[in-house]
């Protein structure tokens, strides 16, 4: 982890850029943010090594999945989904049980 980084405020905004679309490429997010691709790849590395950011994640959406979503089982199964909003969990929890199979 790099030591202490001081925040400015192209690297506020990398971070707001990057919080709002973290899917846009790094020449979209340089642009956004008025440097060239290079450097702001760089701050992007920075601020991921000081820790300030952690992951890129992809928000599912579950109704959808349960259109299509097939389990097939042989004997006793277990479905376990982490970390899951606790309404889109308990709405997949009801889906499951008025399904006929569970």
């Amino acid at each position: 982890m790099v030591a202490s980084v001081r925040l400015d405020r192209i690297d506020i905004n990398i971070l707001v850029q990057l919080q709002a679309d973290g899917r846009m490429t790094n020449v979209h997010l340089a642009d956004a943010v008025g440097l060239s691709p290079s450097p702001c790849l760089q701050r992007v590395k920075r601020l991921e090594a000081a820790g300030y950011i952690t992951s890129f994640q992809a928000r599912l959406n579950l109704s959808k999945m349960m259109e299509s979503v097939t389990v097939l089982r042989r004997s006793p199964c277990r479905i376990t989904i982490g970390k899951i909003f606790c309404a889109s969990s308990r709405k997949f929890a009801r889906s499951m049980k008025s399904w006929s199979a569970t």
